[in-house]
């Protein structure tokens, strides 16, 4: 079976600004596939009921929310996924190679360097004021030395219901659930929150740490499976883009 050849974006919180439109339009221009636009409204159409998202999902900043319907939806639909950034090139030989060659899993852009490489828990070590295990920083650097063999987290594409969207869609809602009650007493206030950071006067205490819901989780699985993931996709344009 073939894979679904769009790329879904997503947008919530206040309006666009110009830099986000002038994002969009480009991949809309560029990519050479359909791109869905998933916002508050029209989310619910795409929602599966034998799987709804955490009862504490609305409680995530919209960068976490990204992050969690990233994974629940390139899981039960299939196709791209792309930040609201221009693209560098047409996604199409992308979806051609994954649809000639079905042990793929997904596609995605080199990993270019160690500093993209998510901590892996190593934030939420240091927010709670916690020296990282020597296992964590071992696997943390571990990771570093490999990054070559990962993708971005920025763009990419998955077949759906694989073992990895599976796995991937799993840790995500695990996450989730576990830091429900935290949620609960400290949900997200602005957009890309941050705990420690001072917002309407006071420091956060949003308790769900940059990477945890996104890097950590797919990093390492992209590395378990990379045999089965491609590099084809072109990264996004990173110039300019707030």
């Amino acid at each position: 079976m073939g894979v679904p050849r769009r790329i879904f974006v997503f947008w919530a919180g206040p309006p666009m600004n110009a830099n986000r439109r002038r994002g969009l339009g480009g991949l809309q221009a560029e990519s050479g596939v359909e791109v869905v636009l998933v916002t508050d409204e029209n989310l619910a159409e795409w929602l599966v009921p034998e799987r709804p998202l955490s009862d504490a999902f609305d409680l995530l900043s919209e960068n976490h929310r990204s992050d969690y319907l990233r994974a629940y939806l390139l899981h039960h639909h299939g196709g791209g996924y792309s930040d609201v950034k221009p693209t560098t090139g047409s996604w199409v030989p992308a979806f051609e190679e994954l649809d000639a060659d079905e042990r793929l899993l997904g596609s995605g852009y080199p990993e270019t360097n160690r500093s993209g490489v998510a901590s892996l828990g190593l934030e939420l070590r240091r927010k709670w004021d916690l020296q990282p295990t020597r296992r964590a920083w071992w696997h943390y650097r571990w990771l570093q030395l490999r990054h070559r063999s990962l993708i971005g987290n920025g763009a990419f594409i998955y077949r759906t219901g694989t073992e990895f969207t599976e796995s991937w869609l799993s840790e995500v809602e695990r996450r989730v659930d576990a830091l429900r009650d935290a949620l609960a007493r400290e949900p997200a206030r602005v957009p890309k929150e941050r705990a420690g950071l001072v917002y309407d006067g006071r420091p956060s205490r949003y308790p769900v740490p940059w990477s945890h819901l996104m890097g950590d989780v797919h990093h390492p699985l992209v590395y378990r499976y990379r045999r089965r993931i491609a590099q084809s996709v072109p990264p996004s344009d990173w110039i300019d883009y707030q």
